[in-house]
């Protein structure tokens, strides 16, 4: 124990004492025994042992002074609690607790689990009880929720509700939790000891905590005394709670014995509750994580519940104060602790009763609303931005509490007060945020917060709902007799109604009963039929009440507004001036009065309120006026405002009221069809005593002034006015708003429009918009907005007339209507689907029903999720005036329609007269009255007027808008007639068809009056040519035809009419009768049969005229070249020429431009062959480590030893004499005269036939030994071996003395070697396996190029793809695709025509030996490449050659070359590229071959499927590309290369002699000082021999066939046989290396090696005895196979490489690969089967085709070839012999035809999302914000650059990992993530859910599932280099930042 600790027992042991503890009995073991015989004392003994003030400002003084001998205020409270644990459980604490946990193993009941911020959790909305429960992950796991509607969310904080009942159903727990029900009880001993310690500790907790309380309200912090009372109460509240934690940890039975301690300790709960107020925030983070663990126990929830209500008040009232959300937001509390109170049913609900919650949070409000609110009692911005999060937070819990049924009933039902006080705070919301248009000046100033008020109406909106449903809950027995009671009550009593004539208690001719069966048009019986109103009152008891209350605080506020208050100034004058309403609301506080709420409505009030809140000062009752009053109002001068709560909660009312009696949801309330409302009483029994005039005209007024609004916004006149007017426009019409405003109102205007009159209801809508002076017929224009104007106010007609979404459809048919508008605009995928849908709907369970039987789906295929599109049939039900409509939806809709249907929508698509709901009939009046009819034909007459003009004032928009509300008002008289006549009644005059007729339109007394059919039939004939001239606004429609049907439908409704038309338009009515029109359709038909055959007939003839153009167009081209195929192909250098006639800059164009082209090409690193070798990870597993894997399958143990340093090349090194003088020894020992001369500069051209000449002479000399030999003896070859070994000495001699050259003595002072390690091939970058090319296939003059990169430099970042090129590096896109570049390559390498020709003749002299057996292959192969290496050592052959010198680099490679460099070598290299010593051919050659290796990988698999591929043709389809293209352009520039330095040829030989060695006597030769020159001059020329010399076996089989082929004189390239010979030798190589790896797995068991086969035996012998197995490996070989069947598996690899450079060859050259050969070997019958290539038996099939091609023996055959047998020999001593001398080091990769592939993913996202979510970094150990998983290797990384940590970076990590590629899973977002060094581009996720959609951020938290095809698509994206090329990929790639 230390000084401290010793110090701090002294204190406690005194203290005991002090109170009477014997000093024997001062120990903890020993006080335990003093309590067991004192259980009185305990609590004397508690409050000694902790410490007091004293000790606490003993402390403070001691950390003042920093005294180390005085223990800390931290530990002494420690060793208190301590003490205190010893008393409770008396014994050691540390063991107790550890015995109780045991105890509760696996038997926890509640989880409690708390979250952090972005912690994962899960949601089971088949297992929660509100929307705000969730469980952690484990308890998700260990639950069966696979069947269940689960979905993960990202957490901010809260706990695990799994065990707790009351959040979560109880067989939704998890098999670790119980429930709290199950809590065993601590037993009776423990409970006897822990029980009084507790109950002592927490009543000196309370007693200290409000002792803090009191400081904090004096606030006195300066003060000694009181300081230490504080760090009393935080040091005693830290150590407390964080020993209860360590009890839950242990014991749940503990933590519920805790819970009830601390209830009934008085005055400690609530104290805790408000400690927040005085403790410090890290001491109240701690308690509410305690609180939040302790909730599970449903006692402790309920009392705690009881102590928020209690607080809650508190917290509000302070922010009110100080005015501002920081007050608010200081007390975390409220906003932790509401949702896990709140949401719970039960809890809410006592609340609500016992509580009076409801009524606590809306005196919260008003406190709010009051303290927000302006002089005119409405809410200000600037005000309620201040506390917009307080609101926010008050609002949101009214809304849980209220989501509850029982609730929310309890409000509207058993407590009316409640709902009316909610009324009243709609005052202060109705008219918020005004605007007003501006005229002058564009408002500079955004108003920042009109998003607010947006916010807060959609809050409001949905606690309206919930309103509704308590209202419409069904009623009890006692509420009816009350209803009953109190209509009695009503009707007895006729109040203040009498005080006016004109406004009063109606009577009966006045009354809305009367009113609606006087206007009725469709059943006049329905007057007499009676029905009591019980079943009603029954269905809705509180519904009639509630609506009557919204409408008596709507009437005060309608007597507020600005045009209504003037009219009703006038029309009560001398009563008064203003008109001021006032209404109270009853104090609703509890019996013990805790809360009240007196919510005033207009803050300017100074008296009290009036007992009656339904009158204003004058005493009107205004929605009781029986005269339609004459408001007026501009909404374009006065001020409007879209939010308009109270009008859209009486909308919501009536709507249900309106559903429930005569819609879907009658029924289910037990309503029977003889029990409903009369359609006639149903606005009386609901409404009340009101007048439809007064009801009508101002219940409309403010509902209308909106859509004038968004009318004129869209008009353009409110411009000026900036954001907010558009803002408030777009949120009126959004689809999540327009159900809780645009619909609702709607809704209301069809209510009002069923009361009112017609005419004054359609004139009140032109006098709104502006347009009473449209029905003038002046033909002047007004402004510019009226055309605009007129058809939106068209259009409104014709919405309120034909909408049927509250008043006729189900909600199935809802759904319909819906899902067929969104669909017509375009194709969809499920979530946009239910996005775009009203909330209601979106929840239907009928949903998915409605969307199969409306649409159809497409499964998702490559980046295309799965989508719905509308079935055919379907189309015909478009509504083109469905109320949400966008113009560019609409329009969008229309233009589809035609496509899909043929004909305009305009004209097929009218709007029609629905069936609708009996209280609405009456809206038929407004489609047939005199009003629509005088609009119809102005619209009309203007259209007729002006023609087409631009200035008219009915532009086609109109016209066919009008033409529509024409449509649907004859629609309106047709089924009124057809009723008319099943009713055997007497027809009512239709005023539109009375007035059809009439001739009183028209100013003109020159030409007299018009009627509108005068007008129509005058528009028909007008506009008869329409279907020759194409409209913008109409379409393609006819509107001539179109009118015409108009008149007939006249002509069948009305005789009058008829008659008319008769006279007027004999030709569209040429019948009488009504029996004449289906004679007409009849013709219709007819008449469009006709017209279909004649547009067939046009279709034939246009497709026999172009058929025949283009044949004409083909002999036309095939006439340009005149020249055979055979003539062509003679000279490749007419073909080049071709080439660069053809192809057009892509930068001037100019096509005739004799400079020669160069194509685009890009150049980029690699790493795939590592990658495929490797194999990919998996996600389950750790990162793969690092294998640095080199382009032939070695990895690069050793390439740090060749550094850049060691290639540097000095100045004086690079001297023109020195490579003079080296390639004059082998002149002259190769051609042997004896004089050479220095070549003068001008004879360039002279020197390079010379060089090409020397080995064509090489490779004729070759060709004799070669045939010669084979003529002589096919057996003397391997008869040989042990002589060719023991002249190794003899030939390596040799060698040396043939290239024995003198050099500088600078060179002489640098000696080297033959390196003493294997290293893979020399010349591929130091950082990845090669380099990658490929091209667009677009072609630019360098000189143009230079110039337009000298102008993207000059202008810096303001050019097109600025942010993806990098300029530094020479990047730049295509002028033509836009595809990314960085370098070029000539059109025109070089002339080839001498070698054809040769060819050719050499061909016919020597013949062709078509009789040799495939076995003799290899035999021709030793022999070529020792014929080769005799040949460099004599040069017997060449004796008429002159050749000298060197060839300085060609300019037009300059690009390229120096693009290679600066991969394959370090940039510090200062000679590059002059020096002659470097060859551009060695790297182009590599890079050559590498592109080769990764094309074939890439054609391994499909793109769009993980499946292998096997077919010859995917092979070649790859070459049949510009990637091909540039692959044979850069083979012709190597070719052309090669032979131009007389070093480079010099450098090749001496490979190929290496080789040769190798190869043939299993030799390595080491080239000392004097060759060549030093370590730091030739290093690169070492590599190259080194590569040569090394075991055949160590290196893969195809790079040492590349590598030969570049050393062989470059006529062998074009020579079959040659060829063939060294593809069979390199293949008994790689089956070598197969059975050596076989051997290798299987060396733990010997008996396995036991083969029939000599050569197998011999290779499993030399391994057991020499080793050297390990060096090769294979990852995925199979040993349970037949070696045979392994051999030849394991050897495809080797064949399809092969395949594609005899491919590249034979597309590059020509004669030779015209001739019939190898290639052309007939495909598998099977491969027209499009499954055989992923089929098993396609694999085999694959291979015997390779085999046929090159000419394979059997594998028996193989097997038992005695020259393989030796070579094989000869081959494993020199690799062992290696292997041995530590020369060959790290492993060779044997792999089968494997594709390439990324990690291997989860099929369920989830499981990747749990493992990596919160996965801390591998380096700096922090949690990443935002985590990315590299696909590659597994490695977690971050697409954020952090200081911290640059490691981790993706930027980094794919420099490293992939070569600069780096293919990252963005494990929060889903999608993908692609790197290309510095440049990053987004991809779709790989994973979707079960309607085929992404579902990117986890915004929906459903189940993703991976997407195999997506995800085959990314791989084969990235296996073939893509990322730089793929338009989809470019055009989201930003240049080093990440797209957050």
């Amino acid at each position: 124990m230390n000084q401290t600790d010793s110090r701090a027992n002294d204190f406690l042991f005194k203290r005991l004492v002090s109170v009477g503890v014997p000093k024997k009995s001062c120990s903890k073991t020993g006080l335990v025994e003093f309590v067991r015989a004192n259980r009185s004392r305990v609590s004397e003994l508690v409050s000694a042992l902790l410490p007091t003030d004293e000790d606490v400002k003993v402390g403070l003084k001691g950390r003042s002074r920093k005294s180390s001998g005085i223990p800390t205020i931290k530990k002494r409270f420690k060793e208190s609690m301590n003490w205190l644990q010893w008393l409770m459980f008396q014994d050691e604490p540390g063991v107790s607790l550890k015995n109780l946990a045991k105890l509760n193993v696996d038997q926890r009941c509640v989880c409690g689990s708390v979250w952090g911020e972005d912690d994962i959790a899960y949601r089971c909305r088949t297992c929660e009880n509100d929307s705000t429960c969730a469980i952690c992950v484990p308890c998700f796991q260990n639950g069966d929720h696979s069947s269940h509607d689960y979905s993960i969310i990202y957490t901010s904080g809260g706990c695990c509700d799994c065990g707790d009942d009351t959040a979560w159903k109880q067989e939704g727990f998890c098999s670790n939790h119980k429930g709290s029900e199950q809590i065993q009880p601590l037993s009776e001993n423990l409970a006897e000891s822990v029980g009084p310690v507790l109950d002592a500790l927490f009543a000196f907790w309370n007693h200290k905590l409000l002792s803090a309380e009191g400081i904090s309200k004096k606030d006195a912090r300066s003060n000694d005394s009181l300081l230490v009372r504080q760090m009393m109460s935080n040091e005693l509240t830290f150590v407390v709670v964080e020993m209860l934690l360590e009890f839950y940890k242990s014991s749940e039975s503990l933590l519920s014995f805790v819970s009830r301690k601390i209830i009934a300790s008085s005055g400690l709960l609530i104290i805790l509750v408000k400690a927040e107020m005085f403790l410090d925030q890290d001491v109240i983070k701690k308690l509410h994580d305690l609180v939040l663990k302790l909730i599970g126990d449903p006692v402790f929830k309920l009392e705690f519940a009881k102590a928020l209500v209690s607080y809650y008040p508190l917290v509000i009232s302070k922010a009110v104060k100080k005015g501002h959300d920081p007050a608010f937001m200081k007390y975390p509390l409220l906003s932790t602790f509401s949702v896990q109170i709140f949401t719970v049913p039960t809890l809410a609900s006592f609340l609500a009763k016992e509580r009076n919650l409801l009524a606590m949070l809306l005196g919260c409000l008003s406190d709010i609303f009051l303290s927000c609110c302006g002089e005119d009692g409405v809410l200000e911005a600037t005000k309620w931005q201040r506390l917009c999060d307080t609101s926010d937070r008050v609002i949101g819990d009214l809304k849980f509490v209220t989501s509850h049924p029982v609730v929310s009933k309890y409000a509207t039902h058993e407590h009316r007060e409640l709902s009316r006080s909610w009324l009243i705070l709609l005052t202060f919301a109705q008219g918020m945020d005004p605007l007003k248009r501006e005229t002058g000046i564009h408002i500079e100033e955004e108003n920042e917060n009109v998003h607010l008020f947006f916010s807060l109406s959609r809050t409001i909106a949905a606690i309206h709902f919930l309103l509704v449903n308590g209202t419409y809950s069904p009623a009890t027995d006692e509420q009816i007799e009350n209803m009953r009671t109190t209509k009695a009550r009503l009707d007895n009593c006729d109040g203040d109604g009498e005080r006016y004539a004109k406004v009063g208690k109606l009577s009966h001719e006045d009354s809305v009963c009367t009113a609606m069966i006087s206007s009725s048009v469709f059943d006049s019986s329905m007057a007499s039929e009676v029905h009591e109103i019980d079943a009603f009152h029954a269905l809705i008891p509180s519904a009639i009440w509630l609506i009557r209350e919204c409408l008596k605080v709507m009437e005060t506020c309608l007597g507020n507004d600005e045009g209504i208050s003037k009219f009703l100034c006038k029309f009560v004058s001398p009563l008064c001036g203003n008109i001021q309403t006032n209404l109270s609301v009853d104090n609703v506080g509890g019996p013990n009065g805790e809360v009240q709420a007196d919510v005033r409505g207009d803050c300017r009030r100074e008296s009290r309120y009036s007992s009656d809140p339904t009158k204003n000062a004058s005493g009107v009752h205004i929605l009781g006026l029986c005269e339609w009053p004459d408001i007026h109002y501009d909404v374009s001068f006065q001020a409007i405002s879209v939010h308009l709560p109270l009008h859209r909660l009486l909308s919501l009312l009536i709507e249900k009221a309106l559903r429930m009696c005569y819609g879907e949801s009658a029924l289910p309330h037990g309503v029977s069809v003889s029990l409903e409302i009369p359609q006639a009483d149903f606005f009386s029994y609901v409404l009340g005593d009101f007048h439809p005039c007064g009801f009508s005209a101002l219940v409309m007024e403010h509902v209308l002034r909106v859509r004038v609004f968004c009318a004129q916004v869209i008009a353009g006149m409110w411009k000026k006015n900036g954001d907010p007017a558009s803002a408030s426009c777009e949120w009126y019409w959004s689809v999540r708003r327009s159900e809780q405003g645009l619909e609702l109102d709607l809704f209301l205007l069809q209510c009002c429009g069923a009361l009112a009159p017609a005419d004054s209801y359609v004139n009140k809508l032109l006098s709104r918009f502006g347009l009473s002076s449209y029905l003038s017929l002046s033909p002047d224009i007004t402004n510019e907005y009226e055309p605009v104007l007129v058809q939106e106010m068209l259009a409104l007609l014709i919405q309120i007339l034909q909408e049927r979404r509250f008043c006729g459809l189900s909600t199935a048919e809802s759904l319909r209507r819906e899902i067929i508008c969104k669909l017509a605009t375009g194709d969809f995928t499920r979530s946009q689907l239910v996005k775009s849908l009203p909330r209601d709907l979106s929840k239907s369970d009928e949903l998915q029903e409605v969307l199969d039987n409306v649409s159809v789906y497409c499964n998702p295929s490559g980046m295309n999720q799965g989508k719905y599109s509308l079935r055919s049939s379907c189309w015909k039900e478009l509504d083109l005036y469905h109320p949400r409509w966008h113009s560019k939806e609409l329009q969008s809709a229309e233009e589809r329609f035609s496509r899909y249907c043929g004909v305009s929508a305009l004209t097929t698509q009218l709007p029609r007269w629905r069936i609708i709901s009996p209280p609405l009939k009456g809206l038929s009046r407004i489609g047939t009255c005199k009003a629509t009819f005088q609009i119809i034909s102005s619209a009309l007459y203007y259209a007729l007027q002006s023609g087409t003009s631009v200035k008219s004032r009915a532009p086609d928009g109109v016209l066919i808008t009008a033409l529509h509300l024409l449509s649907l008002s004859l629609d309106i008289c047709t089924q009124q007639r057809e009723s008319n006549i099943q009713a055997c009644c007497v027809e009512d005059s239709i005023p539109i068809l009375e007035l059809a007729g009439l001739e009183i339109m028209g100013i003109n007394q020159e030409t007299g009056k018009e009627s509108l059919l005068t007008l129509l039939v005058s528009l028909m004939r007008t506009r008869k040519d329409d279907g020759l001239h194409q409209f913008p606004e109409a379409g393609s429609c006819n509107i001539s035809s179109w009118i015409g049907k108009l008149l007939k439908k006249f002509s069948a409704i009305d005789s009058v009419c008829m008659n008319l038309l008769q006279s007027l338009a004999p030709e569209v009515v040429g019948q009488s009768g009504f029996d004449k029109v289906t004679s007409g359709s009849t013709s219709d038909d007819k008449r469009k049969a006709k017209a279909r055959e004649r547009q067939a007939a046009i279709l034939a003839k246009m497709k026999a005229e172009q058929t025949k153009f283009l044949s004409t167009l083909s002999s036309s081209m095939d006439d340009d070249d005149p020249r055979s195929e055979t003539e062509t192909s003679d000279s490749v250098m007419e073909q080049d020429s071709e080439i660069a006639v053809r192809e057009v800059c892509s930068l001037c164009h100019d096509p005739d431009s004799k400079d020669p082209v160069s194509f685009l090409i890009f150049l980029q690193k690699s790493r795939l062959l590592s990658f495929v070798d490797r194999g990919p990870p998996f996600w389950d597993q750790g990162p793969q480590q690092e294998k640095n894997m080199s382009a032939d399958g070695v990895r690069d143990v050793l390439r740090s030893n060749v550094s850049s340093d060691s290639l540097m090349i000095p100045h004086n090194a690079t001297s023109e004499p020195a490579a003079d003088s080296v390639f004059e020894a082998l002149t002259t020992r190769l051609i042997r005269i004896g004089q050479t001369e220095k070549r003068s500069s001008d004879g360039r051209g002279k020197d390079e036939s010379n060089m090409e000449s020397m080995e064509i002479a090489m490779y004729q000399t070759v060709r004799r030994k070669i045939d010669n030999i084979i003529n002589q003896s096919l057996t003397h070859v391997d008869q040989r071996p042990h002589a060719a070994e023991s002249s190794s000495e003899r030939n390596r001699n040799c060698c040396l003395s043939t290239l024995q050259v003198r050099v500088p003595d600078i060179l002489r002072s640098r000696q080297t070697s033959r390196h003493s390690d294997v290293s893979s091939d020399g010349f591929h970058p130091t950082d990845c396996d090669g380099v990658y090319l490929s091209s667009c296939g677009h072609a630019v003059h360098q000189s143009c190029l230079e110039r337009y990169l000298k102008s993207l430099r000059e202008r810096r970042n303001a050019f097109e793809g600025s942010h993806i090129v990098d300029l530094k590096q020479g990047e730049f896109l295509c002028p033509a695709c836009r595809g990314l570049a960085n370098s070029v390559l000539p059109a025109c390498p070089g002339d080839f025509c001498s070698v054809s020709r040769i060819q050719e003749s050499l061909h016919a002299k020597l013949g062709k030996s078509d009789a040799q057996m495939p076995s003799l292959w290899l035999s021709e192969a030793l022999c070529l490449l020792r014929s080769a290496a005799d040949v460099i050592e004599d040069g017997d052959s060449v004796r008429t050659v002159s050749l000298q010198g060197d060839e300085p680099r060609r300019k037009d490679l300059e690009s390229a070359s120096n693009k290679l460099w600066n991969f394959y070598f370090s940039k510090r290299q200062e000679n590059f590229p002059g020096s002659h010593w470097l060859s551009q051919s060695i790297v182009m050659w590599d890079t050559l071959k590498y592109s080769l290796i990764s094309m074939e990988i890439n054609t391994r698999c499909a793109k769009s499927s993980m499946l292998p591929v096997n077919c010859i043709d995917s092979l070649y389809e790859e070459l049949n590309t510009s990637k091909g293209t540039a692959l044979s352009l850069l083979l012709r520039v190597v070719q052309s290369t090669r032979t131009k330095n007389a070093l480079h040829v010099c450098q090749r030989f001496m490979g190929l002699k290496h080789l040769a060695e190798s190869i043939c006597s299993g030799i390595s030769s080491s080239p000392s000082s004097s060759n060549f020159g030093s370590e730091g001059s030739l290093k690169n020329i070492n590599l190259l021999w080194n590569r040569a010399s090394d075991p055949v076996l160590s290196h893969d089989p195809f790079s040492s066939l590349m590598w030969a082929i570049f050393c062989l004189p470059f006529p062998f390239v074009t020579c079959q046989e040659s060829l063939l010979s060294l593809v069979h030798i390199f293949h008994r190589v790689s089956l070598v290396q197969t059975v050596i790896a076989y051997c290798a797995g299987s060396m733990f068991d010997v008996s396995k090696l036991d083969f029939e086969e000599n050569l197998l035996r011999d290779i499993s012998t030399a391994l057991r005895e020499s080793g050297g197995w390990g060096y090769f490996k294979s990852n995925n070989m199979d040993l349970s196979c037949d070696i045979k069947e392994t051999i030849r598996k394991y050897n495809l690899p080797f064949l399809r490489r092969c395949a594609l450079l005899w491919r590249l060859l034979k597309t590059t050259f020509g004669k030779f690969h015209e001739e019939e050969d190898m290639f052309d070997v007939p495909s598998d019958s099977t491969s027209d089967n499009m499954d055989f290539m992923h089929s098993p038996q396609s694999e085999l099939n694959h291979l015997n085709e390779l085999e046929k091609m090159f000419k394979i023996p059997p594998i028996d055959t193989i097997l038992n070839d005695e020259l393989l047998l030796s070579s094989t020999r000869t081959w494993l001593r020199h690799f062992q012999k290696e292997y041995k001398d530590n020369r060959v080091k790290g492993s060779l990769c044997i792999t089968p035809v494997m594709p390439f592939q990324l990690m291997k993913l989860p099929n369920l996202y989830q499981d990747l999302l749990q493992r990596y979510i919160k996965k801390p970094c591998s380096n700096c150990k922090k949690v990443m914000q935002e985590p990315a998983l590299c696909l590659l290797c597994g490695i977690l990384c971050s697409p954020i650059r952090q200081s911290c940590c640059s490691e981790s970076s993706c930027q980094t990590h794919a420099v490293t990992c992939g070569g600069g590629t780096g293919v990252y899973l963005l494990i929060r977002r889903t999608t993908i993530l692609l790197q290309r060094f510095a440049r990053q581009a987004p991809w779709p996720s790989p994973y979707l859910d079960t309607f085929g959609e992404e579902d990117t951020n986890m915004f929906r938290g459903r189940p993703l599932y991976l997407n195999e095809e997506r995800y085959a698509a990314l791989t084969y994206m990235v296996g073939s280099h893509g990322l730089d090329h793929s338009s989809k990929v470019l055009n989201q790639t930003t240049l080093g930042i990440f797209l957050t």
